[in-house]
């Protein structure tokens, strides 16, 4: 009788296909992933945000939205001989450490009524560090935070038109 089974030739083979196949796939792997580091970070800072608006509706009062790296904190500000008191706040992780967000001010308030006490809209930039966007001819899917006078707060990818609902 003879023996059946595979030959290491056979599983030479398997293992050449396997190996070309998970090279293929890996650049798109990385970028799945640079692209979720991204989007965590962005969807932090919009939960983060519209904390801010809430606590200031529920105390009704203005209540300061301080960005810091990727992090940030919800801060009711001084008052009279009162102290200035940190809600809530979440620091940058050392896995961010690819990511960069870029507000456009250092710290923006809303009001009782949850709207921004500035004129003019806040955003955030969520990149990738180093890298280019989308919207620039790049890899990476860039999202924007954006607070408006209303205080209605939204992610957007600047890389789709603005006809588009994900647009910016």
């Amino acid at each position: 009788m003879r023996c059946r089974g595979i030959s290491v030739l056979e599983t030479l083979i398997v293992v050449a296909i396997m190996g070309l196949l998970l090279a293929a796939a890996m650049p798109s792997a990385g970028e799945y992933m640079n692209n979720a580091r991204i989007r965590g970070v962005a969807e932090q800072v919009r939960d983060g945000l519209s904390r801010a608006r809430m606590e200031a509706i529920r105390r009704n009062s203005t209540v300061n939205f301080v960005p810091n790296g990727t992090g940030w904190s919800v801060v009711v500000p001084a008052s009279g001989q009162i102290a200035a008191v940190t809600v809530a706040s979440r620091s940058p992780y050392a896995a961010e450490s690819l990511v960069t967000a870029q507000p456009s001010a250092d710290q923006i308030a809303f009001n009782g009524a949850g709207r921004l006490t500035t004129a003019g809209p806040f955003t955030v930039n969520v990149t990738e560090t180093g890298g280019t966007c989308a919207a620039s001819g790049g890899p990476a899917r860039c999202l924007r935070i954006s607070a408006v006078r209303g205080g209605n707060i939204r992610m957007c990818d600047p890389a789709q038109a603005s006809s588009k609902p994900e647009g910016c």
